[in-house]
């Protein structure tokens, strides 16, 4: 599996949700191989305003993480940042975000891309099992999940029937396995406040600005570590 055919998702948006605490060349990578291996027409790196499941204490501010992401996306064709979520209500709910960006335009494609974890975890979000009806998604393996669990989740859980290139009943799931990256923004969060080398796991602009809030940063995660 892992071979997207004709999935019909060609032209569309993609979105790529999370904290962004901090981006990490794994969130780049999975973008680029989303809008490649679908045929986006772009991808929007789209970082949580007020994550629900998360200790504010621990996260970089807001500012911090989009300024992070636009150097991140320097550079890179296709890829860009949306700050949707600064104009709706709190905590920021997923479902809510995708209804937002349907209003904004109703006859654009969307598709939401998550990693297998998140994808597997979603009876867990709020209203979480609505979503796979409410727009088309791409599932991207990560590590801590597998063809297997995603396809039993799909067809058992959600209902839904196989295709050539993933799962669809009124909206389309696409399965993609890119290359290997098993980096995790913790592990880049352990690795900062250790002191150790970023370079390779971090993009190079979006390092540059944690190195300029060096101070800030390091109190900030390493109240998480302890």
């Amino acid at each position: 599996m892992g071979m997207c055919g004709d999935s019909g998702l060609a032209g569309a948006t993609g979105v790529l949700g999370g904290t962004f605490n901090p981006v990490h060349v794994g969130h780049v990578r999975m973008a680029i191989e989303a809008l490649e291996g679908l045929g986006l027409a772009r991808v929007l790196f789209l970082p949580t305003f007020a994550p629900p499941h998360k200790s504010a204490q621990a996260i970089l501010p807001y500012r911090l993480r989009v300024a992070m992401l636009h150097a991140a996306c320097a550079g890179v064709s296709g890829l860009g940042v949306s700050q949707v979520e600064r104009t709706l209500a709190t905590p920021s709910f997923t479902v809510r975000t995708v209804a937002a960006l349907r209003r904004q335009d109703p006859r654009h494609g969307w598709v939401l891309l998550m990693g297998g974890a998140d994808f597997l975890a979603l009876p867990t979000w709020h209203q979480g099992l609505t979503l796979p009806h409410l727009v088309d998604m791409g599932v991207v393996e990560r590590p801590g999940s597998s063809w297997a669990e995603v396809d039993f989740f799909a067809r058992v859980v959600l209902g839904l029937a196989r295709t050539a290139w993933g799962w669809q009943r009124k909206r389309r799931i696409v399965y993609l396995q890119p290359p290997g990256l098993a980096i995790t923004s913790t592990l880049v969060r352990q690795r900062f406040v250790e002191g150790r080398c970023l370079r390779g796991l971090v993009p190079e602009g979006s390092l540059a600005l944690l190195e300029t809030h060096r101070t800030f940063v390091h109190r900030l995660w390493h109240k998480e570590e302890v």
